[in-house]
């Protein structure tokens, strides 16, 4: 038994491979170092591991020349990026602000509109300020701007003022209190219908409506009401009974208006159609020899299925799938199936019945392994996955 080991061919057809177990290096290691104003000490690198170039800028070599106009603003710096740490006492006074000569007690700065430029200009105006309420608030009263402590404006609530409204949509709001956020939000109809909404209840642009399909699954009594819209009373919300239900479904081979208002199968009645759902609560035994379906649909809860679950003895048979291509182009019946004669899964075809062919191509087994394969791990052909070294292998003898 012999394997071989796969290894990938780079795109100018040679192959890399790591025998070493280390980086690939160079014949010849390289010296790497920064000029100009920036300096560093010489590293050399020849691809055996990491290097650390330190770089460090010389003395006054970023300088008004090497900033255009404007390059250094507000979006630059972080917040407080340059503080009393940062400036030498006194570097900023008046003169360093264009347009700004000298103080005046009572006066504020102002901008003169000319380039930039700010100036000294008037006291404060103690004008009064009278706050106004608009549209559902009540008014809250006034103030000056100059004030001697603090002074404080309340609004009240104005209903009155609001304009009455009957045509709601989903998307108008109504404000309240957030308590968990202690703020004041907003909510659209919509989003309140959603908040309202629960079991069997639910909600579509605000309003609400009575949900059946959420409604849970209980074991129902004869006395148990039924809710329905009443088409010969104008579509009236009416009830009636699971007895009166039973009553109403009872038909050939069913009787209806059982003491728990459930319906009895006649069994001496044959069934020979049901064109409706049909559930079976215990197991199904079929004693026929032939089950013919025209499902498009099969799902099944198990995770096995057994074939050949009658065999016994000592003599195996060929068991697998068979597809019908029908009229396509090639052998009309695809397989796939276990072969006795080879004792492996195989694939195969026919061309005129579903039987298995006697002849088939076997199936190559993958397999994963931890380390290099050393034995029958597979099959001649396949393939050995070594998951400790990410290395692949295929068997050849």
């Amino acid at each position: 038994m012999g394997y071989q080991k796969v290894v990938l061919e780079s795109a100018s057809n040679t192959i890399a491979q790591n025998t070493t177990g280390s980086a690939a290096t160079l014949t010849n290691g390289r010296n790497f170092s920064i000029g100009g104003d920036a300096t560093s000490s010489a590293v050399s690198f020849d691809g055996s591991g990491n290097v650390l170039l330190s770089v460090a800028l010389a003395g006054d070599s970023v300088d008004s020349a090497e900033i255009k106009a404007g390059a250094v603003g507000n979006t630059e710096m972080a917040d407080n990026a340059i503080g009393n740490a940062e400036m030498k006492d006194d570097a900023i006074k008046e003169a360093e602000i264009a347009g700004l000569t000298g103080g005046t007690v009572g006066l504020v700065v102002t901008s003169t509109g000319v380039g930039g430029e700010f100036a000294y200009g008037s006291a404060l105006s103690d004008s009064a300020i009278t706050l106004t309420g608009g549209t559902g608030l009540k008014t809250g009263g006034s103030f000056t701007l100059n004030q001697a402590a603090g002074e404080e404006i309340t609004f009240n609530l104005d209903v009155a003022g609001l304009t009455a409204e009957t045509s709601l949509a989903g998307d108008d709001t109504i404000p309240f209190y957030d308590e968990s956020a202690t703020a004041e939000k907003k909510l659209s109809l919509t989003s309140l219908g959603s908040k309202l909404a629960g079991t069997a209840l639910s909600s579509s642009n605000g309003v609400l409506s009575v949900d059946l399909t959420a409604a849970g699954v209980i074991s129902i009594a004869k006395d148990d009401n039924f809710y329905a819209s009443d088409t010969s009373t104008a579509g009236a919300l009416s009830k009636f009974t699971v007895a009166n239900l039973g009553t109403f479904l009872a038909g050939t081979g069913l009787t209806g208006g059982q003491s728990d208002g459930s319906i009895a199968v006649n069994a001496t009645q044959a069934i020979t159609n049901i064109s409706g759902d049909l559930a079976i609560a215990g197991d199904l035994t079929v004693s026929g020899a032939t089950i013919t379906t025209t499902t498009e649909t099969l799902e099944i809860a198990d995770n096995k299925m057994l074939l050949n679950s009658d065999l016994t003895g000592s003599t195996a048979a060929d068991t697998g799938m068979v597809v019908n291509r029908a009229d396509a182009t090639g052998d009309k019946y695809k397989m796939l199936f276990w072969d006795e004669s080879k004792d492996g899964w195989c694939i195969g075809s026919h061309d005129t019945d579903s039987a298995f062919p006697s002849t088939s191509s076997k199936l190559m087994v993958n397999v994963e392994n931890a380390g290099a394969p050393s034995g029958s791990e597979t099959t001649v052909g396949g393939m050995v996955y070594d998951t400790s070294n990410n290395e692949m292998y295929i068997r050849t003898s």
